[in-house]
């Protein structure tokens, strides 16, 4: 700001001929003087040990010097920035700043010393070792050099025992012994501290975390992930840490740790510029992981960033893989109608491509999707469906379709009054489509399909057809399961008969049967004992030897019908004997056990035994409050009073229960339907089932219950 005050001190003259006197202007200072301040204000920041600060300035004097800079100076700035670097622990500069103060004056032996040092502090300990002891040669009274080549030696051991360590524990990972390997990374960890070896400290912890995770240590492995990460300066070794890292706290239920681990690795995987193949098996990692832990929005974003990148590299297979995510996301969040039309859209895309075994792996999806959902609220999709597996004819496929359609046009049977013969003509014709369908080429999961199939066609002839029509479909069912490979499902044959017997209703003929159902179920316990070694197994055996026994008591009560006495004593002994052995404490049993002894004291003429023995089965058959159970029981002991001339009893007057006993509306069409004569006793005390297990167990789940089986049987 001008000072006006001085104008009042300035002399009004004309007299101009003394000049005023001009001060000297200021010398501006070279740039050598400017680098020499800039230097010494570096100087003072190292003195200070700010040496980030000081190193910072020593950068910017080397980047900004001006060509002909001394060469001296610029060595100086050079050594003093190395330092800088080293008190910060940024040896990987270190290395290759002084390289070129070596390459610039060879005979700099200190710069020789600070990147043997560095070397050593990375790890590298032969370029260490080359080094330092070219620096010990040309400064031999350096007690800096002195004292890195001691710690060196002692880094140099560490090294050995270090990779001593590494090679046992890896060594025990290939045998699995996990203990053993945790154990040698460990004691490896410990020496890969004194070799300064940042990096192989990392991948230890990282295999100590990967050994631990197989344990299913999960939490134990958390913490030498996240120090992996720390020491781990490589971006693919780091994204694997991260998802390792991920996978731990899926498997803990940790879903907001696992979304922050999945969302680091994806960051570094930017940043690095993966490739696309590593991002979309990173983002589909992602993708499971979120569904794992039903995550579905976290879910859906990376699995469609991944269909993204792969139908950008027009990788189809991924593509595939993406929506088969997104179906299976939206479905597992209880959203079937958004999976349907994902797929859908999928499909599209696919048909848009000439993609034919992508849209037909989609329908195969959508069916899924369809069946674990609910199948006959969207039965016109079904129906397209098996339109295009017909077209293509991807058998599987439309028998996965059938079975859909045709319990779906039962079930619309069912609901009508008067019962058309076209409507059981065009449910005929689905069967046919069973029938005409390759059998020999399907896998066992699909026989057991049809098998199943065949099976409500014998229901629904028994319900609404004739006994004739319904045993020559279980007939065609015997040959189908004999034929299957490697050993034929026993436990399916012995339902067939077991169907069998209870549409016979001459003695003999039920024998013969029971007779078959005693030998598959026989043959599948052998198969069971012998080829099955899981924690299921001891539960399997004992219902199979549930159902011999139920098949013995009604063995011996047509053997006691039919005279057979002995054999009949025989057969109920055996009973009784597997009963003990297995703890089998059936109501059913016990009660037919004493009726059938009933018969044979008769045979015997012993009436007072049978006496006796009726009256204990009607005790038991009393104690299961069952009205039904109750009138059934008194009606085979009447039966079999009358046929050893003994009186038949009353039915001792009951209070009649609550309407909770009479049968449903929905089951009176079948009642009718069936004959009121006696078949076999075991069908009689199991009341209605021997139409359909169907009944009681839905039908995807009871196919997937014979294949499981069949599955454990025949390894």
């Amino acid at each position: 700001m001008t000072d006006y005050s001085k104008w009042d001190k300035l002399d009004d003259s004309d007299d101009e001929a003394t000049p005023t006197q001009v001060p000297a202007a200021k010398e501006t200072p070279s740039a050598a003087e400017k680098m020499e301040v800039v230097r010494t204000k570096a100087h003072a920041l190292m003195e200070a040990h700010k040496f980030a600060e000081g190193g910072e300035l020593y950068k910017d004097l080397i980047k900004n010097a001006p060509a002909d800079a001394p060469a001296g100076f610029i060595e100086s700035c050079r050594m003093n920035l190395a330092i800088a670097l080293i008190k910060q622990d940024l040896h990987h500069e270190v290395i290759p700043l002084c390289t070129e103060i070596i390459t610039a004056n060879p005979d700099l032996h200190k710069a020789k010393h600070f990147r043997g040092h560095a070397f050593m502090q990375m790890g590298f300990l032969q370029d260490a070792e080359n080094d330092l002891k070219a620096a010990k040669e040309a400064m031999p009274g350096d007690d800096g050099v002195t004292g890195d080549l001691a710690a060196l030696t002692i880094a140099q051991e560490a090294e050995i025992k270090m990779k001593a360590c590494m090679e046992k524990a890896n060594a025990a990972f290939q045998v699995e012994n996990l203990d053993d390997t945790v154990a040698f990374f460990k004691e490896a960890l410990v020496e890969g501290v004194k070799v300064r070896r940042r990096d192989m400290c990392g991948a230890i912890n990282g295999s100590i975390g990967m050994a631990l995770f197989k344990q299913e240590k999960h939490r134990e492995a958390i913490p030498h992930f996240v120090q992996a990460l720390q020491d781990m300066p490589h971006p693919e070794r780091r994204m694997e840490f991260l998802e390792a890292l991920s996978a731990c706290h899926t498997v803990l239920g940790e879903g907001d740790m696992c979304v922050k681990a999945l969302e680091g690795a994806i960051m570094i995987g930017v940043q690095a510029g993966a490739p696309p193949q590593r991002m979309v098996k990173l983002l589909l990692h992602a993708a499971r992981s979120c569904g794992m832990l039903k995550k579905t929005e976290e879910g859906l974003k990376y699995v469609k960033k991944a269909k993204e990148i792969a139908t950008a590299a027009q990788q189809w297979e991924i593509v595939f893989q993406c929506n088969e995510w997104i179906a299976r996301l939206h479905t597992e969040a209880g959203q079937p109608d958004a999976a349907l039309s994902s797929i859908t859209e999928a499909f599209q895309e696919a048909c848009a491509r000439v993609d034919l075994k992508a849209a037909i792996a989609l329908m195969y999806i959508q069916m899924h999707v369809l069946k674990i959902t609910d199948p006959i609220k969207h039965i016109n999709l079904v129906q397209s469906t098996h339109a295009f597996f017909v077209s293509q004819k991807e058998f599987k496929g439309v028998l996965s379709c059938l079975e859909v359609l045709i319990v779906h046009a039962i079930n619309q049977f069912k609901t009508v009054q008067a019962k058309d013969p076209k409507h059981i003509a065009s449910i005929e014709e689905l069967w046919d489509e069973v029938r005409a369908l390759p059998y020999e080429p399907m896998e066992n999961e699909e026989k057991f399909v049809v098998l199943k199939l065949l099976q409500l066609q014998a229901d629904f002839y028994v319900e609404f057809d004739s006994k004739k029509a319904c045993k020559k479909v279980l007939k065609e069912m015997l040959d189908l399961a004999h034929a299957m490979k490697p050993i034929p499902p026993q436990h399916v044959i012995a339902e067939v008969f077991k169907k069998l017997t209870a549409l016979s209703e001459a003695p003999d003929e039920q024998l013969e049967h029971l007779v078959a159902v005693e030998a598959s179920l026989r043959q599948f316990q052998a198969d069971v004992d012998s080829r099955i070694q899981t924690e299921q197994k001891p539960e399997i055996l004992a219902k199979i030897a549930g159902d011999i026994a139920d098949t013995l008591c009604n063995k011996a009560y047509c053997q006691a019908e039919l005279g057979q006495i002995d054999a009949s004593e025989a057969t109920l002994a055996e009973c009784q004997a597997l009963c003990t052995a297995n703890d089998i404490r059936n109501g059913r049993i016990v009660c037919l056990t004493q009726i059938a002894t009933g018969i044979l004291a008769l045979k015997r003429g012993n009436k007072e035994a049978a006496e006796t023995h009726f009256a204990e089965g009607m005790a038991s058959a009393e104690t299961s409050n069952d009205a039904n159970v109750i009138a059934q029981v008194r009606e085979l002991v009447n039966e079999a009073r009358e046929k050893g001339g003994l009186p038949a009893q009353a039915a001792a007057p009951v209070e009649k229960p609550a309407e909770v006993a009479a049968a449903p509306k929905s089951a009176e069409p079948k009642a009718k339907s069936i004959p009121a004569k006696k078949t076999y006793p075991g069908a009689k005390l199991k009341k209605s089932q021997g139409s359909s297990l169907a009944e009681y167990i839905p039908l995807i789940v009871f196919m997937l219950f014979l294949a499981i089986f069949f599955h454990l049987v025949s390894q």
